[in-house]
């Protein structure tokens, strides 16, 4: 196999196993920036979730795209999605819009990781 084929192919299973996660990532957006109700400390830490959330979505594909070092990002990426988890946990404990998504996001991190790195 040419490491052209290679590449296609890695990226094309991550977009595959990531893609749902990117999904929620991307409508979490849509819906803070769609809500009406006033901005409290709960909604605040499930903001901070979901940023963390969407930079270890950066962490997992511009490093690889651009140099193919991965061992970096990686670290990276486990570190800031777990730091997404603690931060959405800490937001979780009254209603707002991203309640249970900004959870949901960096816990699909924390997957996306664990799998990449046992997948190695």
């Amino acid at each position: 196999m040419r490491p052209v084929e290679t590449l296609a192919k890695a990226i094309g299973v991550t977009l595959v196993v990531s893609g749902p996660w990117l999904a929620v990532i991307i409508f979490s957006w849509i819906r803070w920036s769609r809500a009406k109700q006033p901005r409290t400390l709960s909604s605040t830490f499930s903001l901070a979730g979901l940023v963390l959330a969407t930079a270890s979505v950066l962490f997992a594909f511009v490093p690889s795209l651009c140099t193919g070092s991965f061992d970096i990002a990686r670290q990276l990426g486990v570190w800031v999605s777990l730091a997404a988890v603690f931060v959405a946990v800490c937001g979780a404990w009254r209603p707002h819009p991203l309640r249970w998504r900004a959870l949901a996001c960096g816990a699909g991190m924390v997957v996306f990781w664990f799998l990449s790195l046992v997948l190695e």
